[in-house]
């Protein structure tokens, strides 16, 4: 009998060695453990970036017959800077050179420098700045875990960026979803976009 209390033990005592482990080498890596409540997603997921993906917003706003404003953005094209390749992502009638950084960060090239533009993998709460031209930066406040209802329908798990600018007396903010990218957009004139349609290109299945 104390033979089998002692294997039993010992038993025990190897998977709990096994888990604290595989705890570790998480802490090390740099993931977060979640509960199983949670569901990890990939930071790259939040703004798929592929030639021909395809959004289409409309506002909360009425225009002067009744209509809403409707908005379309997509990626376009992809260049090639200083060795990187970069997708060129149409943004209010001008491009917006963006690629995944290795850490899942969207890397934007701005004028004739690269910055972190969307910091995917910071905490809920973090603030950080990135450049907005060559004149000032942006001071972003980033929250995470939210719910968002569109026309397009309800996403969880998703992110809000609010970028702030002292040098323009500018605001706006990007919500996005894991897997669809922008899903709610404030512009800095203060008309909000809600995602009615995402078209992924067929290159990115």
């Amino acid at each position: 009998m104390a033979h089998k209390e002692g294997v039993a033990l010992l038993l025990g005592m190897r998977r709990a060695a096994i888990i604290l482990g595989l705890v570790s080498a998480a802490v090390l890596a740099g993931c977060t453990l979640l509960g199983p409540e949670h569901e990890w997603h990939v930071p790259a997921s939040y703004f798929p970036l592929s030639v021909g993906n395809e959004w289409a917003y409309v506002s909360d706003d009425s225009t002067s017959d009744g209509g809403r404003w409707v908005d379309t953005v997509r990626v376009f094209g992809t260049a090639e800077i200083a060795g990187a390749a970069y997708f060129l992502f149409d943004r209010e009638g001008r491009p917006y050179y963006l690629r995944h950084g290795q850490n899942g960060h969207l890397m934007r090239y701005l004028d004739v420098s690269e910055a972190a533009w969307l910091l995917l993998e910071a905490e809920d709460g973090a603030v950080y700045t990135t450049p907005d031209s060559s004149d000032a930066s942006d001071r972003v406040t980033v929250e995470r875990k939210l719910g968002v209802t569109t026309p397009s329908g309800f996403y969880e798990d998703c992110i809000r960026f609010t970028f702030t600018n002292s040098f323009y007396d500018s605001e706006e903010s990007v919500t996005l979803a894991p897997g669809v990218g922008i899903v709610v957009w404030r512009r800095t004139w203060g008309t909000t976009y809600r995602l009615v349609r995402f078209t992924p290109s067929p290159q990115s299945g």
